[in-house]
């Protein structure tokens, strides 16, 4: 018995890709960075329905689980053969540890779209993100008017092995 095999592939299918990422050299941890990238129907037939395009800092130029989630966004347009869109987000940059990063933008990640060609959805920044931690800064804060302030401050000496007593002290009230 000889066994053919039969695929069927739908050429009148749209066809999304990342075409575009423009993304900032540099970005502060826990702080908006701005992303713009740009999506184009390389099929036959429009995109129709809507979908979810997803950006993700990662250690290298392709996507795996351990890639940090900045945005997703919700595309509701249909996109005709031929054409494309534009989307520029502005997405915190929240725990990573500082360092190079690619920027990833993923179109269609839930594959809600009929398509050709599924392995153009995804593609890479062409140049590094530079995440840094902002310096920590510690400022004292002083109170300059203790005009009618009141603080009620209540310490209890449990030690009672090196005291041998116990004792409470209070503060209540600063003029």
């Amino acid at each position: 018995i000889d066994y053919m095999r039969v695929s069927a592939v739908n050429t009148n299918a749209s066809d999304l890709a990342v075409r575009e990422i423009s993304s900032p050299l540099n970005a502060l941890a826990d702080h908006e960075a701005t992303i713009t990238y740009t999506v184009e129907n390389r099929g036959a037939n429009p995109a129709i329905g809507s979908w979810f395009d997803s950006l993700y800092l990662s250690s290298d130029n392709s996507w795996d689980p351990s890639d940090r989630l900045l945005a997703r966004v919700r595309h509701t347009n249909d996109v005709p053969a031929g054409a494309s869109y534009t989307q520029t987000v502005s997405a915190r940059v929240r725990r990573v540890t500082p360092g190079d990063y690619h920027l990833l933008v993923a179109s269609d990640v839930n594959n809600e779209v009929v398509e050709l060609d599924n392995t153009n959805n995804d593609s890479s920044s062409p140049t590094l993100v530079h995440v840094v931690v902002p310096p920590l800064s510690l400022v004292p804060h002083f109170v300059d008017d203790f005009d009618g302030a009141e603080i009620d401050s209540t310490r209890w000496n449990t030690d009672l092995a090196t005291s041998g007593k116990r004792w409470c002290s209070s503060t209540t009230e600063l003029h």
